[in-house]
C-alpha cells in the first residue's frame, strides 16, 4: 500500500525563542498533526525519550526550528489554546522529494500543563 500525505487536523501556536507563554504567539495559523509515540519504538529501546516521545507532522517546508538553530528552539501549543506545550527536539523531513513529502518534529512535554489534561 503506498504512502499518502497525512491529514493536517490542527492548528499549533509557535514561539519563537527567546519567546515563551504568556507572551503572544508568533503565528497560530500552523497545520498540524500531534502524534503519540509508537508502540515499537517505545518497547525496542524505552530508556531513549527521543523514540518513545510525542511528535507532530506538518506540511513540508513548514517554519518549525528545534535547539539546533542559533536562538533555541520553539514552543508549541498543540492544539491551540489548549494549554498543552511542547519543546521542539528534532525536526527532519519525511519523503523529500515525493508527494507525500511532509515535516515531522520530535516534542517534549514543555511548561505546567492544565489539569485534567485537555
Amino acid at each position: 500500500m503506498a504512502f499518502v500525505l497525512p491529514t493536517f487536523n490542527m492548528r499549533c501556536g509557535v514561539w519563537r525563542a527567546p519567546h515563551t507563554p504568556p507572551d503572544d504567539p508568533r503565528d497560530t495559523s500552523f497545520e498540524c498533526q500531534l502524534r503519540g509515540a509508537s508502540h515499537d519504538a517505545a518497547t525496542t529501546n524505552p530508556t531513549d525519550f527521543l523514540h518513545a516521545g510525542n511528535y507532530a507532522l506538518f506540511p513540508a517546508l513548514t517554519d518549525i526550528r528545534d535547539n539546533s538553530t542559533p536562538t533555541g528552539s520553539d514552543i508549541l501549543e498543540i492544539p491551540v489554546d489548549s494549554g498543552r506545550y511542547y519543546y521542539v527536539f528534532n525536526v527532519d523531513d519525511v519523503a523529500k522529494g515525493f508527494t507525500n513529502e511532509h515535516r515531522y518534529a520530535i516534542l517534549g512535554k514543555a511548561l505546567l500543563w492544565p489539569e485534567p489534561i485537555p
